[in-house]
């Protein structure tokens, strides 16, 4: 049978509405403190020169979700008790809280610059 142009709607409206309903659900289960971070050149250059020299360290997990891990947890042990700890990152996951964690060690490394 024909469903009718509101009847379609309405579904249409309903599964929008339940999609956005689990994705706020879903992203409100994650826990973590969020650090302001604005790319630039000289502040991707400081966070990616601190993961290589740990990436030598890292280098025996065969699994990416596990070296960077490894690489955070190196980087920035702070940081990353503060961003990963109570959720780590899972194999395949896009990983959205890759901006707060840079953020957290450009503070860091601000700080330590003025001392």
């Amino acid at each position: 049978s024909k469903l009718s142009y509101k009847k379609l709607t309405a579904m249409r409206i309903f599964l929008s509405t339940l999609c956005i309903s689990l994705f706020l659900v879903y992203t409100s289960g994650l826990e973590y403190t969020r650090y302001e971070y604005r790319k630039a050149k000289s502040k991707e250059s400081i966070f990616r020169n601190k993961v290589n020299k740990c990436s030598s360290i890292c280098y025996e997990f065969s699994q990416v979700h596990q070296r960077l891990s490894c690489e955070y947890e190196c980087v920035s042990e702070s940081c990353y008790n503060s961003v990963y700890a109570k959720d780590p990152l899972e194999e395949g996951e896009v990983d959205i809280r890759l901006s707060h964690f840079k953020g957290c060690v450009l503070e860091e490394y601000t700080r330590s610059q003025k001392y």
